[in-house]
Formats: C-alpha cells, sequence, structure tokens
C-alpha cells in the first residue's frame, strides 16, 4: 500500500523540462526561463564592457589634450572647496541669483572615475558667470577656479564629453549614435570641438569596429 502511494506521488509530479511558468499571460518552460536570463546576463555584460571602453576612450582624450588634465582637477579642487567651505557655497549661491542661474551642486568627482570628472565639469560649466565673479569678491575662492584659459579649454572638449557620459549606460547600438554626432561636428562643428571629436572618433572605430 505504501509503495502504491509512493508510485502514485511520482506520476503526480510535472517534468522541470515541461513546468510552464507564467508570466504576464506569457508561458515559458524553465529550459526557456533559463535562456531569457542568460540573454540578460549577455546584454549586461556588454555594457559594463562598453563602459570600461568608453571610459579609457575618455582617460586618452585627456591625456592626449594639453592642459586638459589640468583644468579638471582645477574643477574637482572647487567641487571640494565649495563642499568643506559654507561661506564659498553661500557666496556662489547669491552669484547665481544676480545672474539668474540655478545653482547647482558640485560634487566632487569620485577617484579615477572619468564620468563622475564629466558631471562635475558639468556643474562648474554651468554656473561659470556665477564662479568668475564669486572669486572677485573672495581671493581664496579665487584660487580654486578654473583659470578664463582652463575654462576656454573645457568649453570646446566638453561637448564631446558629455555625448559620451550620456550613452555610457545606454546599449551597445547608442554607439553608433555617437558616432554620427562626432561626424557632424567634424563637419560643421566649432573649431575647437573638433580636434576632440575627431580624436575620438577614431577611438571608437578602434574599440567598437
Amino acid at each position: 500500500m505504501k509503495r502504491e502511494r509512493e508510485i502514485q506521488k511520482c506520476k503526480s509530479r510535472t517534468s522541470p523540462k515541461i513546468q510552464k511558468l507564467n508570466n504576464n499571460d506569457e508561458t515559458f518552460t524553465k529550459d526557456e526561463s533559463f535562456i531569457l536570463d542568460k540573454e540578460q546576463i549577455n546584454e549586461n555584460e556588454l555594457k559594463t564592457t562598453q563602459q570600461i571602453k568608453l571610459d579609457q576612450i575618455v582617460k586618452n582624450l585627456i591625456l592626449k589634450t594639453e592642459g586638459l588634465r589640468e583644468s579638471i582637477d582645477q574643477c574637482s579642487e572647487l567641487a571640494n572647496h565649495l563642499r568643506s567651505i559654507p561661506s564659498a557655497r553661500k557666496l556662489l549661491e547669491s552669484e547665481c541669483t544676480n545672474f539668474e542661474i540655478e545653482f547647482k551642486e558640485v560634487d566632487p568627482p569620485i577617484p579615477g572615475n572619468c564620468m563622475s570628472e564629466i558631471r562635475c565639469l558639468k556643474s562648474v560649466l554651468d554656473m561659470k558667470a556665477a564662479i568668475f565673479f564669486s572669486g572677485e569678491n573672495d581671493e581664496e575662492f579665487e584660487r580654486k577656479c578654473p583659470t578664463v584659459e582652463q575654462f576656454q579649454l573645457l568649453e570646446n572638449v566638453f561637448p564631446v564629453l558629455d555625448k559620451i557620459e550620456n550613452i555610457s549606460e545606454k546599449p551597445i547600438s547608442a554607439i553608433s549614435d555617437l558616432k554620427n554626432y562626432l561626424e557632424k561636428i567634424q563637419v560643421s562643428g566649432e573649431t575647437g570641438w573638433k580636434l576632440s571629436a575627431e580624436f575620438v572618433l577614431k577611438e571608437l572605430e578602434s574599440n567598437f569596429s
């Protein structure tokens, strides 16, 4: 009798290979579900690889462009100054009000993280006028600010850096959009942008061919 009950239990069990999993009115076998998970993992791996390559391209551009590393470091120094000195932050907020500029937090970049450096640059460039005038009213603040020449260099390179940062976490297909953008800059962009665009385009061809 006991043996018959065990046989009945075995018959009532559904084989894992044909077990159905309901998901929003769609059904997948366990094997199919595994394939979908594997595809998701592969996509995530591609994203990570893409981010690593783009990060290296930015690092190469920084190394190639004279004065860019120092200009970025100056923005980082300003970010740390604003974070640690309340009076500096208050001064910049006041100047932003005078210029009708939105005050933005300037987060110090994460060491070795190029994308966080680009985000820091964006905040600094967006408040450029207010930062200049804050420096005129405070000598210590002025020492932490990028110079006129550094601001000019950053403005020339930033459009390319910003585009890279924008697509760094997007699907691999976004690389073609970046290439199209850089090709347009080469044809009709400002002179200051063209050298950066040309360099990055060559790097993309090498890394994403």
